[in-house]
């Protein structure tokens, strides 16, 4: 009997990144958050299990080194409702880890790998906790969507 093996495949969406947030995040102040538009999980040629999020940012002035950009996923059990924001204004779970940033104002580009996706619709919030604001234009949140399948070696 061989072993399956389990590989890495690119989602049915396609090879290419798709961009989930650029103007929302425009002169997006410090504590304050940016909310995706919904993004669909569980059609027929979805279901994807993971996604790399990059974060491509150039800030104006230095924010603070080793600070976070918040990345959070916003749930949708019911087919209608998503998860309510907490009074800090994320929701009380879907944290899903943080782009770090280092204290410069040349481009940055940073990734936060392996994010586990619900297998329903969903938004990805940002919040900024760099201590400074993005600038006016020109950032973008990505994902490149992927899944695994079972391959016998």
């Amino acid at each position: 009997m061989a072993d399956a093996v389990t590989r890495w495949k690119a989602s049915a969406r396609g090879t290419n990144p798709a961009t989930v947030i650029d103007t929302g995040l425009n002169s997006l102040a410090n504590n304050s958050s940016a909310l995706s538009s919904a993004q669909s999980n569980d059609a027929a040629d979805e279901g994807d299990l993971y996604a790399d999020l990059e974060l491509a940012v150039t800030f104006g002035t230095s924010p603070t080194e080793n600070a976070l950009v918040e990345v959070y996923i916003v749930r949708q059990i019911d087919g209608t409702n998503y998860e309510t924001d907490s009074s800090e204004g994320r929701p009380k779970n879907g944290f899903v880890g943080g782009f770090v940033v280092d204290n410069v104002t040349s481009a940055q580009r940073l990734i936060l790998p392996f994010v586990l996706l619900p297998p329903r619709d969903f938004k990805i919030l940002l919040i900024n906790k760099t201590g400074q604001a993005f600038p006016s234009s020109g950032s973008t949140l990505k994902a490149y969507y992927y899944t695994t399948f079972a391959d016998e070696a």
